[in-house]
């Protein structure tokens, strides 16, 4: 999962600095989508939660997978306008951001401030060479610096999927020839991420066990993680997104309406990787961990079939 998060830093560092997130207004619609898509169905789970053992998983349905969100309107939303299109996408890369600060902040184990201070050492020392050193050894020392992060962040007790992160934050962004560097990084890992990675994660932690006990069901888990991706994640996003249009912080882009907007906010609610990634940081009992991932699978299969009748609709 390192490096999923080494890709999703990439392409958020691609974004701030020439996508659609390196200008202030362009990028304020989604920022504040995105946060409002964290912070209601938090609130909504906490609701639910906040007396139980599962306040803990609080995290889970703050999470948008990237990949599912944007492929499955790719696939369904041909009609969709690209504008809407970039909009879910610059939110999913905020969202990730969101999820990477949340895990680092909050499901990493009582942190040693001598190992923090090697890597916050690190961090400089490692740009400075990366950004100095020939184009012929670079790749060897990004791999390298990759290592020392990773090694680092573990002594520290800091989540070590992190160094996806902070590897993809030192990365130098200058050419080399005709592509930029970033942009190599980027075609190199999407394919083993996504072919290779992502289904593997699927495989080995998606798993769930069928037996059906009606006395099991941890009812508040099931509504905080049902209600907060499929209701708390498109309330959030709508809501946030017409309070920045009126305050005058963001503005919709050209031919967008906010009922368009609203149709497409759906996607945003598909947890899948993400959600179930925050199950099992959240959750040490083996049974929280199962129903966890059971009831994200089904609200994100929920939100997967809603949007494709909502964006159908509206986008005929």
């Amino acid at each position: 999962m390192a490096l999923f998060f080494l890709l999703v830093g990439l392409e958020i560092k691609r974004e701030l600095l020439v996508g659609e997130l390196s200008n202030i207004k362009q990028a304020a619609l989604p920022i504040m989508a995105a946060l409002g898509g964290m912070l209601v169905p938090a609130l909504l789970f906490f609701a639910f939660n906040h007396h139980s053992a599962g306040r803990k998983g609080w995290a889970i349905p703050t999470a948008t997978d990237i990949a599912f969100a944007v492929g499955i309107l790719n696939i369904i939303g041909k009609k969709v306008p690209s504008a809407l299109k970039i909009f879910i996408t610059a939110l999913a890369v905020v969202d990730d951001l969101g999820a990477v600060l949340i895990i680092a902040i909050f499901y990493s184990q009582e942190v040693q401030v001598a190992w923090l201070a090697a890597l916050l050492l690190s961090i400089p020392l490692a740009s400075l060479l990366l950004q100095r050193s020939h184009a012929s050894w670079r790749i060897a020392f990004f791999i390298g610096t990759g290592i020392i992060f990773f090694f680092l962040l573990h002594q520290a007790h800091l989540h070590t999927t992190l160094a996806g992160v902070l590897l993809a934050a030192v990365t130098p962004f200058h050419k080399e020839g005709k592509q930029y560097f970033v942009h190599t990084l980027e075609a190199a890992l999407h394919k083993p991420v996504n072919f290779f990675i992502l289904p593997l994660f699927a495989l080995v932690n998606t798993g769930i066990c069928l037996q059906f006990d009606a006395q099991a069901i941890h009812t508040s888990l099931l509504l905080g993680i049902v209600m907060g991706l499929l209701i708390g994640k498109p309330l959030g996003i709508c809501a946030f997104s017409c309070l920045a249009t009126k305050l005058g912080i963001a503005q919709l882009p050209t031919s967008v309406t906010h009922s368009q907007l609203m149709a497409v906010s759906v996607l945003g609610g598909i947890g899948f990787t993400m959600s179930i990634f925050i199950s099992l940081l959240a959750f040490t009992d083996a049974s929280m961990i199962e129903q966890s991932k059971s009831y994200v699978l089904l609200a994100s299969l929920l939100c997967m079939l809603l949007s494709y009748f909502i964006i159908k609709r509206k986008f005929r």
